[in-house]
């Protein structure tokens, strides 16, 4: 008597053709390459929602200079042999005026940046260049170099790397002048900067991380820089996307040149 209930009850299970077996391999296949697929669109979502909400810190999604090659990142040794700071620190009015040039070092540069990525050729982008050289002049720091992508498509991450890795040692040696909240002001700077155009355009998600973490590092009041952050500017006031993001670079400036 054989041991199989079915068979005892009289049952007969429907064995699988190998057609029907090839099938529900690639089903199984299918269903598992779908769900990462799922997963790798929705990744990048659900983590930007979770630190929006507080659940996790932004620096989890940040590059890290640790994990670039050596020499890319800023060298400690230049910045170890920096000049000390070429203001007095103790005054209010030269560091004021210290914390509103690193704001638009870094927008100018974002900015520029942006707009070569985008095809503006060179002569509708110098003069930028020209304000990039004056603020850093004025800062006694390296003109700051955008990245060379290679791909279109790295453009927006190229950037977001090379701006962590500090190869000119910008952010570092204004952090060693005058203190962490100016390397972060600088940093913060050249995101909004490099995000003006596409939100200029109603394009809306360019570098909400870093702007959240880096605003927030800076000093900067979280209602100042949250509208760079969001995907509609529809609640902003102004005519048009245009002049609604004018209008947010323009109180974020009022804030860091008034501001103590």
């Amino acid at each position: 008597m054989s041991n199989r209930p079915d068979v005892e009850r009289g049952l007969a299970l429907p064995r699988k053709t190998p057609l029907a077996q090839g099938l529900w391999f690639v089903a199984i296949v299918w269903s598992i390459a779908a769900a990462f697929l799922a997963l790798e669109f929705a990744w990048p979502e659900l983590l930007r929602w979770s630190i929006g909400a507080g659940w996790l810190p932004e620096e989890i999604a940040m590059p890290t200079q640790e994990r670039m090659p050596a020499a890319l990142v800023c060298r400690q040794a230049d910045v170890d042999a920096e000049q000390a700071a070429t203001v007095d620190l103790e005054d209010p009015l030269a560091m004021r005026q210290v914390r509103y040039a690193s704001w638009m070092l870094g927008q100018q540069f974002g900015f520029a940046a942006a707009l070569a990525n985008a095809g503006f050729a060179d002569a509708q982008t110098a003069p930028l260049r020209e304000d990039l050289q004056r603020w850093a002049a004025m800062l006694h720091l390296p003109t700051p170099a955008a990245p060379r992508s290679v791909h279109v498509l790295n453009q927006l991450n190229d950037f977001g790397d090379h701006l962590e890795a500090d190869p000119q040692c910008v952010a570092a040696r204004l952090t060693r002048r005058y203190g962490p909240r100016y390397g972060y002001l600088y940093k913060f700077g050249a995101v909004v900067g490099y995000a003006v155009p596409a939100r200029a355009q109603n394009i809306g998600g360019s570098f909400a991380l870093q702007i959240q973490l880096y605003g927030r590092k800076a000093g900067i009041p979280q209602e100042l820089w949250l509208p760079m952050t969001l995907d509609s500017l529809a609640d902003l006031p102004g005519a048009d996307p245009r002049e609604k993001v004018a209008g947010v670079v323009a109180r974020l400036s009022e804030h860091i040149a008034t501001s103590e």
